[in-house]
C-alpha cells in the first residue's frame, strides 16, 4: 500500500484477509497466519515483493479459485479492469513477470497499452 517494494504484517494480512486466504481475527492471536507471515517473511519484519509474488504463484498453483486471482490482479491493476505495463512496475513484478503478462494477456479493446486480465481468466479457467 507505501509503494515501498515490500509488505509488513499488516499489509500482508490485509491481503491474506481479502483473498479469504485467512479470517479476520479481532483478538490479535491468529496462530495461522503467524505461521504463514513466519514461513514467507523468513525471518524478516516485513516480505519483499517477489517474494510475495513467489507465495502467490505457489498458491495459484495449487489452490486459488477464478475469484481469488481476479482480485489480486485488481488489487495491481488499483481497480482497473485492466492491467498495463506501468501498473506491474509499480506493483513490484520482476520484468519476467511482465513479460508473461505482456505475452499472454489479450489486448484490453480501446485502451493503448493496456491488458484484459479478465479475458485472460474466462480462458484460462475454461
Amino acid at each position: 500500500m507505501d509503494k515501498d517494494g515490500s509488505l509488513n504484517r499488516l499489509e500482508f494480512k490485509s491481503c491474506l484477509t481479502t483473498l479469504g486466504l485467512i479470517g479476520i481475527d479481532f483478538e490479535g492471536g491468529d496462530a495461522k497466519f503467524e505461521r504463514i507471515f513466519g514461513d514467507v517473511a523468513g525471518g524478516r519484519d516485513h516480505i519483499l515483493f517477489d517474494t510475495f509474488v513467489e507465495y502467490m504463484n505457489r498458491l495459484a498453483g495449487s489452490s486459488m479459485d477464478q475469484g481469488q486471482i481476479t482480485t489480486a490482479f485488481s488489487t495491481l491493476s488499483q481497480g482497473k479492469a485492466y492491467l498495463t505495463k506501468q501498473d506491474c512496475q509499480v506493483g513490484g513484478l520482476i520484468p519476467e513477470e511482465v513479460e508473461f503478462i505482456t505475452l499472454n494477456l489479450p489486448p484490453q479493446h480501446g485502451v493503448a497499452g493496456g491488458y484484459d486480465y479478465n479475458s485472460y481468466l474466462k480462458q484460462s479457467f475454461k
